[in-house]
């Protein structure tokens, strides 16, 4: 492919993908460095990813991060081992001619002809220098060459290479990821990172970006330091996703998690809102016909947001939520009739909803973001992770928050698992995954940043950190950040 015919924004993105493709040459040299994180072939995952960050936003934060990379790695690290090694060289070879800006950009180093060629140069070296790929192999489809498009469609949403690999490349990929997940403190989150482009599924871009912009005094502390970071920002990510007006706090004399709502804005109108609703249900439920009965989902729900969430406007609005969402869908598809008292109660939830949101921002807000968020099915595992987790979340946690564990796992394990009159896939609740996940990102931020609870003899020990990590791997999945 000649980058002479493409832009400086395409060009970069071209690179990125010689980048990825030929991260496989570092097979076995990493199978067997076993201090690879302080060698050039740590440095080169982690150069490609600011890259591939410039290149997808045009970051210049990020530009800033490939070149001390390149800098630190060239200058600092393993100067002789980058000579010794095409493949590296050929990385660091991008970084030396500044190629993140070809020719026609505003502020680029390589302002002549004459630099762009070199440019053009080292990444063909690049792309030629990979001992495993044959030229089928090397191909690069229209599908995957549309994916690398700059802008909001450069997303790669193709895998990075052809179907049908030579054997050759198969082999040196499986020792790629084998090499990273035996290393689970510190090649997790690469084999993850990887594995994303490999299948045309990458890790969301803004999580990437963070990684990216990992300050230079992280890195250099050596691969637990990064490790940590990393699971501070997934879990700070996550977090974002699955927004709750609520606070997570530590009671330093039982050493338990509980949670603070927000203050209720307008206590009357809240208190009218439940009534209203309350009255409406109390309808539905006297005539038989209706359908409702004390065991219905939607009932329980109601009558767990009325006991339990009075003073909570966030509970109380997605509780009102789902319950709409149920009678709306039981109602169309004729489980429910369509009569006065459930198409009532109906309305009362929806405006009960709406309601809250116009007198509490954060609980709008926070519909928002749920309502662009995508749920996943649970995947495989998922339920046994859950049930193992709760006994755990259960002896961290004050009594109120213990019984929402209690609540919010089977259920959230049941809505997932169980079979839909559609016969559409059962899909995790979206109010039980949103608490469950938000709360566990907050308590695992929490001790990640608080000294006294890290070095508290519950919690030094890193089981529970442990737990929680798997969790929030767990619940990036299902909300879609990890693709």
């Amino acid at each position: 492919m000649d980058f002479r015919n493409q832009s400086a924004t395409s060009s970069r993105a071209l690179a990125f993908l010689w980048q990825l493709r030929s991260l496989v040459n570092f097979d076995k040299k990493i199978e067997t460095a076993q201090g690879w994180p302080d060698l050039s072939y740590f440095a080169a995952f982690r150069f490609t990813l600011q890259f591939g960050v410039f290149a997808r936003y045009g970051d210049l934060d990020a530009e800033d991060a490939a070149r001390s990379t390149f800098q630190s790695t060239i200058t600092k690290q393993a100067i002789d081992l980058v000579d010794d090694d095409p493949v590296l060289l050929s990385f660091f070879d991008v970084g030396g001619l500044a190629a993140f800006n070809p020719a026609d950009h505003t502020s680029s180093e390589l302002r002549t002809r004459q630099n762009f060629e070199s440019f053009v140069n080292v990444v063909t070296r690049l792309r030629t220098n990979n001992q495993y790929a044959t030229e089928t192999d090397l191909e690069v489809s229209p599908a995957l060459l549309n994916s690398l498009e700059p802008g909001p469609t450069f997303m790669l949403l193709e895998p990075i290479w052809p179907e049908k690999k030579s054997k050759q490349l198969r082999d040196a990929t499986e020792r790629l990821l084998s090499a990273l997940i035996i290393r689970p403190l510190y090649g997790q989150f690469w084999r993850e990172w990887y594995q994303g482009f490999l299948d045309g599924k990458p890790m969301d871009w803004e999580l990437q970006r963070r990684v990216a912009l990992i300050e230079d005094a992280i890195w250099e502390s050596g691969p637990e330091a990064v490790a940590e970071e990393i699971e501070r920002i997934r879990a700070e990510f996550l977090s974002e996703k699955t927004p709750q007006a609520e606070r997570v706090e530590f009671n330093q004399e039982s050493a338990k998690f509980f949670t603070v709502p927000i203050e209720v804005a307008k206590p009357d109108l809240l208190g009218a809102t439940l009534t209203q609703v309350e009255d409406a249900l109390d309808d539905a439920l006297a005539n038989p016909s209706n359908g409702l009965h004390d065991q219905s989902r939607e009932v329980r729900v109601l009558r767990r947001v009325a006991t339990k969430y009075g003073n909570d406007p966030q509970q109380i609005e997605m509780g009102f939520v789902s319950v709409h969402a149920g009678l709306t869908r039981q109602i169309l598809s004729d489980e429910l009739p369509p009569s006065e008292e459930n198409l009532a109660l109906q309305a009362a939830v929806e405006e009960g909803a709406r309601a809250i949101r116009a007198t509490h921002p954060e609980v709008a807000e926070n519909r928002k973001i749920l309502s662009e968020q995508v749920i996943r099915e649970l995947p495989e595992g998922a339920k046994e992770k859950l049930e193992a987790a709760l006994p755990m979340l259960r002896a961290i946690s004050e009594p109120a928050l213990a019984d929402d564990w209690d609540h919010d796992i089977p259920t959230l394990i049941n809505d997932a698992t169980g079979p839909l009159p559609s016969g559409a896939p059962a899909l995790p609740g979206a109010d039980e995954a949103t608490r469950i996940f938000s709360r566990v990102a907050k308590i695992s931020i929490l001790i990640r940043t608080t000294k006294a609870i890290k070095s508290h003899p519950l919690y030094e020990s890193g089981e529970v950190l442990l737990t929680l990590k798997d969790l929030i791997l767990l619940g990036a999945t299902i909300f879609a950040l990890l693709m």
